[in-house]
């Protein structure tokens, strides 16, 4: 009887532990319906779909009691962007929003310092030669993953933060204009108000929504502040995530820009997948229940992050030259290995894009760069500060292996 009777107490336990879990995943999955609507096709920068996921961060983050870091919390900009037309190379000038909300700390010490918490909210449109995989496809890009889904967390993140006394000044950031590169975030980080407490630690949410069977959660980052190993491995994991742990602070999504600033860095992806910039990159294809177990272990960091007194105190990682930030003004058109799928000397190609100069050099998925001009890559950091050197026009010569051959191609910019 008493074993009878001890069930019975837990059962409602056990029914409201289920209760949030749904909760949580169907707070994902309104978000994500919306920004990946046909309505929004694609959120293209410069589009109607991009100003109406703009407006409706900025308003969601609003009702959760955040308040406008600039102006009404849109920061607008203009910027280039270099496209091929008709053959022929030419600049065009786009605009977009970044969304830039703000919550002051409690602490009358610590709110004079701020943690960034957010990722990149635009997509490819109806894609073309863009940056879809598919180039020869018309058709709307959702960007459910990429990155709806982290533009999901970051809202559902600052509603639990919001909930809670936070000692340090909470700023929640959605960035314009990433896939033409990180173009959003630098500019943030370049305008950044006076009068706003400066960024001690920059949290990037990119691509968190296609947790895998193995439950591998990537986290780039952890070599930029001093602890941060320590902490992340520290860090409650209720849902016993497979942690990849990498130091580097540059990469291909908005954090570079923070990292480029002496900021350190913390980015959290599920990594790249199939339908990565291609119209598949549906809401079907969400897996909201791995959400809602990699938010469990993000807001687990951010609080042990949040109310500490002592704030991250920023590190160099490795050989990498956080003084400048790269600025991706071309694409060899791949997909590097962001889940170290190679962990030898080199960076390896994970997919090769159809139609782009890489292709076209007769690069083949699952080469490894080896060098590109005269200067070698050991990684994915070193191939992206030669990608910034060079600019549309240029001819490279680029060194591969593949299998046990090594061959050297040129690849036309």
């Amino acid at each position: 009887m008493k074993k009878h009777y001890s069930l019975v107490l837990l059962l409602p336990l056990y029914m409201l532990f289920f209760q949030t879990i749904l909760a949580q995943e169907a707070a994902f999955r309104k978000h994500i319906n919306y920004l990946a609507s046909d309505e929004l096709g694609g959120r293209l920068p410069g589009s109607k779909g991009d100003t109406l996921a703009a407006d409706y961060i900025r308003e969601t983050l609003s009702s959760y009691g955040y308040k406008p870091m600039i102006n009404d919390g849109l920061q607008a900009f203009n910027y280039t962007f270099i496209v091929r037309r008709e053959g022929k190379i030419v600049r065009d000038t786009m605009w977009s929003f970044n969304v830039a909300m703000v919550l002051e700390g409690s602490d009358t010490e610590l709110k004079k310092e701020s943690i960034v918490i957010g990722g990149h909210y635009d997509h490819l449109g109806l894609g073309g030669s863009g940056g879809s995989r598919q180039p020869d496809t018309v058709a709307i890009h959702y960007g459910a993953d990429d990155n709806a889904s982290g533009i999901a967390m970051m809202l559902e993140v600052a509603k639990h933060l919001a909930s809670q006394k936070q000692k340090r000044t909470i700023i929640m950031a959605a960035f314009g204009a990433e896939e033409q590169g990180i173009i959003g975030s630098k500019y943030f980080v370049d305008h950044f108000p006076e009068t706003i407490p400066k960024p001690a630690l920059m949290v990037n949410l990119d691509m968190v929504g296609r947790l895998d069977e193995k439950k591998t959660l990537e986290i780039n980052g952890s070599g930029t502040f001093i602890g941060a190993e320590s902490l992340l491995k520290s860090a409650p994991n209720p849902d016993s995530l497979q942690l990849t742990l990498i130091p580097g602070g540059f990469g291909p999504s908005d954090h570079t820009a923070f990292y480029g600033n002496n900021i350190p860095v913390l980015f959290f992806t599920t990594g790249v997948h199939y339908d990565y910039h291609t119209p598949a990159d549906n809401v079907e294809n969400i897996n909201f229940s791995g959400m809602t177990e990699v938010y469990n272990y993000v807001v687990r960091v951010v609080e042990s992050i949040m109310n500490v007194s002592e704030a991250p105190v920023y590190l160099k990682a490795g050989n990498e030259t956080p003084a400048e930030s790269p600025s991706f003004n071309v694409t060899f058109g791949i997909i590097p290995d962001f889940n170290n799928v190679y962990d030898g000397d080199g960076m390896r190609a994970d997919f090769i894009t159809a139609g782009r100069p890489a292709e076209k050099a007769g690069m083949k998925n699952g080469d490894i760069i080896l060098q590109i001009g005269d200067k070698t890559v050991h990684n994915i950091q070193d191939y992206m500060e030669r990608l910034a050197e060079l600019k549309a026009g240029d001819k490279v010569s680029v060194k591969i292996k593949r299998g046990e051959e090594i061959l050297t191609l040129t690849i036309n910019l």
